[in-house]
């Protein structure tokens, strides 16, 4: 069966065996309660190259009984508020989409699972004049996710439910191209032999499938440049290039070793070149920095697993005055995962070693030179995940 489940520390949509996905599968327990198995020693030395920052902190701490649990995915900035989703809790234990204020001020817009309005979301939100625009992974009137709309005072409205035929469970978020949603879902397309695809849809639902995969399954959220759409897919571990009118092109399979393994994260274009995250592979096995150019020629700018410098980057990277941002999923100090910044030369240094806050799924965010993100556990109360903020 199909169904959400444990990928590291983290969820992932991962194909079990053949047939169908439950409508709503138990919660995942996104509360550190054991040791992580990937966790390790480190020598003071290696430590000392990598000095933490003194500017960091909590905003808040999800898993009360109603502000939502487990965020995976990352905020959106508005107007100065903050936008995000948790993928479990809230009312329905279901999720929710959430507003905070740099100060920490937080409060729930939606909770999601009363009927048929969608649940568990897992990807980013995207601001559209003024309207926010996600995906949730199961729930709608099939159980099979949905495409929803949510206004900043907490009106929800379901724009598509999946039908499996256009595409199941989405796991990331959208992207808007002259006022078009483009996203991505892992399962779906045709039958069972088919993995997952690429849709377009219209702020008011109008849904079109614009291909169907053969080959790996479309985690990450799309990235747009010069009217083309690139993406990753996992298992068959490939950097691809679509147009808007269907037509796809494979630019770089990954081979694990050197170039890394399961390119989880989106991809962000910086100076006519793409940089992108790799949760597994290259030189140690835990994972890469890479860059690509648009006719597919692949280098690796950092290793991950070598000293303090974190595992796992499960993550897309940002890009902030030339400078690429981004979190490992695990490792470092702790072993919950790390901030790191790196050039596109490759010099990487550590920001953050997580302790409080436990295992960043998600892309960051830079706010007034601020950089902002979400731990999926971890907390100073209730252990459901936090908001975090984190000087550059």
């Amino acid at each position: 069966m199909r169904g959400l489940v444990s990928f590291g520390f983290g969820i992932a949509l991962v194909s079990l065996s053949a047939g169908k996905a439950p409508a709503l599968p138990p919660p995942f327990p996104c509360q550190a309660t054991v040791p992580p198995s990937i966790g390790f020693a480190h020598s003071r030395t290696s430590l000392e190259q990598y000095p933490q920052v003194a500017t960091e902190g909590v905003l808040h701490s999800f898993g009360s009984a109603t502000d939502g649990a487990c965020p995976f995915a990352g905020l959106i900035d508005v107007n100065g508020v903050l936008y995000g989703t948790t993928s479990y809790g809230g009312t329905h234990g279901s999720g929710t989409v959430f507003a905070i204020t740099p100060s920490g001020a937080e409060h729930v817009l939606h909770n999601f699972g009363n009927g048929r309005d969608g649940a568990i979301p897992v990807g980013n939100l995207i601001d559209v004049n003024g309207v926010l625009y996600g995906t949730t992974s199961y729930g709608g009137n099939l159980g099979e996710g949905t495409v929803f709309a949510v206004t900043p005072t907490g009106t929800e409205r379901v724009l598509h439910n999946f039908n499996y035929g256009d595409g199941a469970n989405p796991a990331a978020g959208l992207i808007e191209v002259n006022g078009v949603l483009y996203g991505t879902t892992p399962y779906g397309g045709v039958d069972l032999t088919t993995h997952g695809t690429v849709f377009a849809t219209t702020t008011t639902g109008a849904t079109r499938v614009l291909y169907r995969f053969a080959f790996g399954y479309p985690v990450g959220s799309l990235t747009a440049s010069n009217g083309v759409l690139y993406g990753t897919t996992v298992s068959a571990d490939v950097v691809f290039a679509l147009t808007t009118a269907g037509t796809e092109h494979s630019l770089h399979t990954f081979t694990g070793s050197p170039d890394g393994a399961s390119p989880l994260g989106n991809l962000i274009a910086v100076n006519g070149n793409f940089y992108g995250t790799t949760w597994a592979g290259g030189t140690f096995g835990q994972g890469t920095v890479f860059a690509i150019t648009s006719s597919g020629t692949e280098r690796v700018l950092h290793n991950f697993g070598n000293g303090a410098d974190g595992r796992a980057p499960l993550a897309g990277l940002i890009d902030v005055n030339g400078v690429l941002y981004g979190t490992t999923q695990s490792g470092g100090r702790y072993g919950y995962g790390t901030v790191f910044a790196m050039t596109t030369a490759g010099s990487e240094r550590i920001l953050r070693n997580f302790r409080t806050c436990q295992y960043p799924q998600s892309q960051l965010i830079d706010v007034n030179g601020i950089l902002y993100g979400t731990s999926y556990s971890g907390g100073n109360d209730h252990r459901g995940g936090t908001v975090f903020f984190q000087s550059p």
